[in-house]
């Protein structure tokens, strides 16, 4: 599992996940937002599946960003894309495609946030 350092935060009517350390802003899934609402300016971690997070083409939505493909690992009708945010720290999304992104290049991510995981930071607790 990828888990990202960041916080709960309001953008205008929305709860987004801010990463910490990057620009990177992650709208909540609407049934996430009430657990979350104690959580406002806290830190936590969220916790998502590299199969939960493909290129655009597999989740298109609002969980969009565009990370940097650090390397590329073909596993026949799979492959393993490990990037980079902004943050430092790297993640792996396990995506679908019939064209290989390129290490060094962007790429434009989405994550399913119906399938994201919520932790306390301070307690390591489920939220």
């Amino acid at each position: 599992m990828n888990f990202m350092d960041g916080t709960v935060q309001l953008d205008g009517e929305r709860t987004v996940f801010a990463e910490k350390n990057s620009k990177l802003l992650l709208p909540v899934a609407k049934d996430a937002e009430a657990k979350l609402a104690p959580y406002i300016g806290r830190d936590i971690w969220l916790g998502v599946r590299p199969e939960h997070i493909g290129d655009y083409e597999q989740f298109r939505g609002p969980a969009s960003f565009t990370g940097m493909v650090e390397v590329v690992e073909p596993m026949g009708n799979e492959i393993f894309v490990y990037f980079t945010t902004g943050s430092g720290t790297q993640y792996v999304a396990r995506i679908i495609s019939n064209e290989e992104p390129r290490a060094g290049m962007p790429l434009k991510f989405a994550f399913d946030m119906a399938k994201a995981h919520f932790f306390d930071k301070a307690s390591e607790a489920v939220i």
